[in-house]
Parts: C-alpha cells; structure tokens; sequence
C-alpha cells in the first residue's frame, strides 16, 4: 500500500503579506458594519401605512390596530427596547424576535402586516413604496 507523502506548501513574504491585508480588511469591514448606534424612536407600520412613531426613552405599551379597529398585537417599549409583547398571528415569531434598540432593527410579523423599525432622530420617514 502506497502512501502518499504530505509536504508542506511554501509561501513567500508577498503571500503572507496578502494573507495579513485581506484579514485587517475583513476585521475593519465587520466593525464599520456593526458599529451600530442605538435607536432614539420607533416607526410602526401596518399594511405598509405609517401607524405612528415613539420615542424609546418613555416606557409605554402600545396597541397596534387595523384599520377596522382590531387588535393585531401589542408593543412594550420599555428600558429604551421594544419588543411584541402579544400578537393575534398563527406563527408568533414577532414575540420570539425578542427585543431590539439599535437604529434599523426590525421586528416583523407578516400575517398581520405589521413593521416595527428603530431609527435615529437624524432619519426621516420619506415615504412607502407599494
């Protein structure tokens, strides 16, 4: 039985120099990412239309309704979080999202069509796109 012998690639000083620049870039690109500033207030949509918008810093429970005035679920802001505390969906994935406080995190429950999105005071509602 033949077995083959392991040899070790060689690299030169321009590969390991390669190898060091596209790590730090890697390391630098994830920390641009996530340098995530946390969230000053809470835009609420239901059905693509603009429910309302909160500021984190008060605790407050929120019912978010339909247009015919049903209860879809309802929101808990509460220590600058917010998180679904119930909902009227099947599935209640939107609850087992958990909290969320830093600006573009969303929580979104789809049977009831319901967008929760943490945003800067900086950013403005454009608009929604159908």
């Amino acid at each position: 039985m033949n077995i083959p012998k392991i040899t070790f690639i060689k690299m030169n000083k321009k590969e390991y120099i390669l190898i060091a620049g596209l790590l730090i870039l890697g390391l630098l690109s994830y920390f641009f990412m996530y340098n995530i500033e946390p969230g000053a207030m809470v835009k609420i949509e239901v059905s693509q239309k603009l429910y309302g918008t909160y500021a984190l810093n008060k605790d407050q429970e929120i019912l978010v309704k339909d247009s015919k005035g049903v209860i879809l679920c309802t929101s808990e802001i509460k220590d600058g979080s917010i998180r679904v505390k119930s909902s009227t969906c099947t599935d209640k994935i939107c609850i087992k999202e958990g909290e969320i406080s830093s600006s573009g995190q969303t929580i979104i429950c789809l049977p009831n069509q319901v967008v929760i999105t943490v945003i800067n005071e900086k950013e403005q509602i454009d608009g929604v796109l159908k």
